[in-house]
This record gives C-alpha cells, sequence and structure tokens, in this order.
C-alpha cells in the first residue's frame, strides 16, 4: 500500500494538469471572436453591400486616412433597391470629415430619399490604393446636408423621387429639397417640360441636366434620368406637373405624364 499510493497520487495530478490544459484552451479559442465595425458598414472594394439610410440623413463613404489622394480614382456608386434609381454621389465637403476617427477620411457623399435603402459599391480600376493599406470602404451617416446650392447647413436634406412617384404625394418642410429623377432619352428629341406648379410655395432650383444611365458608359444614343431640383419655400399645398414632349410639335400631348403633390409643413 505504501507504493502504490504515491503512485496514484502522481495518476491524479496529471490527470487534474490535462483538465487544466484544456480549459485554458477553450478560453483561449473563445478570445479568438472577430473585432466588431466601430462604426457604418464596412464594404470590401469590389463588392456591394446594403446600407439603410436614417430620415433626412446624407451618407457619406469614408476610407483609411493612409490611401490619401489615390482615393479619389475610387468609383463609387449607390442604388436606391426600393425604386431602382441611382442616388447622387459626388465629392464630400471638407466639413463632413468622420467624426471622432483621424484614421478615416471622408472622400464621397450620397444624397438618398429618407428611410431608402441603398446598395452600395466601390472599386479600384486603376489599381491606386496603397498595398497593405485596407481593402475596404465604410459607409455611414453623416446628419443632414443639402445640395450645393440650394439651401444653408443646418436646414433639412435632399428627397429624392421616380417616375414610379407618379400621382402620389409627399411632404416636405421649408428648405427642403426635392429633386425629381424621370427617365429621358435627348437623342429622341423628346425632353421633360415643367408645367403648373405654384413657385411660391415650391420653387425650381437650376436648370435640370441629363445624367446617363451608369451602365451605359456614356454611349452615343443611350438613355438616362432628366434630374430636376426644387426647393420648399413656403408652407401650403401645390401640385408639381411635367410632361415628356418635342419642344417643336406645338399642340400635340406629351408623350409621357409626371404629376406630384407635394404638401409643405410649418
Amino acid at each position: 500500500m505504501r507504493v502504490r499510493t504515491p503512485l496514484l497520487m502522481l495518476v491524479l495530478g496529471l490527470a487534474l494538469a490535462a483538465c487544466g490544459n484544456g480549459d485554458s484552451g477553450s478560453a483561449a479559442t473563445s478570445s479568438a471572436a472577430p473585432e466588431p465595425v466601430s462604426s457604418g458598414v464596412e464594404i470590401p472594394l469590389g463588392q456591394t453591400a446594403r446600407v439603410p439610410v436614417p430620415a433626412d440623413a446624407e451618407m457619406m463613404i469614408v476610407v483609411p486616412a493612409a490611401w490619401r489622394e489615390a482615393a479619389s480614382a475610387l468609383q463609387c456608386t449607390a442604388v436606391d433597391t426600393t425604386t431602382g434609381a441611382q442616388a447622387t454621389v459626388r465629392p464630400a465637403s471638407e466639413s463632413a470629415a468622420p467624426q471622432g476617427d483621424p484614421a478615416w477620411v471622408a472622400v464621397w457623399a450620397i444624397s438618398a430619399g429618407p428611410t431608402a435603402n441603398l446598395e452600395v459599391g466601390c472599386k479600384d480600376p486603376e489599381s491606386k490604393i496603397p498595398a497593405g493599406s485596407g481593402n475596404a470602404v465604410r459607409v455611414e451617416p453623416r446628419g443632414i446636408y443639402p445640395m450645393p446650392g440650394t439651401s444653408a447647413p443646418g436646414q433639412p436634406g435632399t428627397m429624392t423621387v421616380t417616375g414610379d412617384f407618379d400621382g402620389k404625394e409627399v411632404s416636405l418642410v421649408p428648405g427642403q429639397t426635392l429633386e425629381v429623377s424621370l427617365a429621358a432619352n435627348p437623342t429622341t428629341g423628346y425632353q421633360w417640360e415643367l408645367g403648373a406648379l405654384d413657385q411660391t410655395i415650391l420653387a425650381q432650383v437650376g436648370e435640370p441636366e441629363f445624367r446617363p444611365a451608369a451602365e451605359s458608359g456614356n454611349a452615343v444614343g443611350v438613355g438616362g434620368n432628366s434630374i430636376w431640383r426644387f426647393v420648399a419655400r413656403a408652407p401650403g399645398g401645390t401640385e408639381l406637373r411635367m410632361g415628356y414632349a418635342r419642344p417643336w410639335e406645338q399642340g400635340s400631348e406629351p408623350a409621357e405624364h409626371f404629376t406630384l403633390k407635394v404638401a409643405v409643413g410649418h
């Protein structure tokens, strides 16, 4: 018995040590969980992802600060998954820098309708991004930012509507911008023309612009969208009417109509 007792204690000690090592390995495995993204939706270059848009917010595409000027070579697109319309992607202003994170800089701004869902993606076709400096952009809200030249900072942002809104009603507040994007093809001779509108309530801003379809590659003869911008001036109700016609065919019925009821609140 005197010989067996130390042997038994040795066996028990080895068993306890093995159990201890098993617990340590389990803890190490659980601590290896991936870290969450600090803010926004992270999208690897060459891929797309769904990004929800808070009401009246502008989304910013931010990139690692290490990319510097190379980030300007990125090609970024944003599509409203609800309407299928291309959202406006433009250079971000200097005042729209990411909040509290100097490691990221804002490069592009996306204007979209409130509560839209965007499909956003960026490509680096010229391989300008430095190796080892990251391979993803981040899309995050940056509060309310109006379109350039339409309203001052601090006023409500832009609501974008498409031809799918024909016959419907939208609500705005004074100072808010309404962007109307309608399918068009100027090579046919047809163009959208503004009809009835009480511009004391909703006023046109600037001239309309034609934006070729993203997949067209700016080829001659392809269609796109005619973009019109308006700003809500004063409380009240009005009806925005537009017709798609050839200007020289006076008296002819427009090929298409677009009507939108607009209510401007206080």
